[in-house]
């Protein structure tokens, strides 16, 4: 589910070339494995800040809660 809302995501912009898998390991960023709620939530604030709106960002967790 995070892979597809992420890669959902970077399609919409210049990243669409880069891997999920490195989209992941760019979330993860204790490189734990998983994605604590800090990293999460770490994640979309910097895709805020790089100019995606909150309405996009909302688009996609919600899309993440249908899943």
């Amino acid at each position: 589910m995070v892979f597809l809302a992420i890669s959902n995501l970077y399609r919409k912009s210049n990243f669409a070339k880069l891997n999920t898998e490195e989209l992941f390991k760019s979330v993860d960023t204790d490189n734990s494995g998983t994605i604590s709620e800090e990293e999460w939530l770490n994640f979309w604030t910097s895709v805020l800040r790089s100019g995606h709106t909150e309405e996009e960002i909302s688009d996609e967790v919600n899309y993440l809660k249908i899943k």
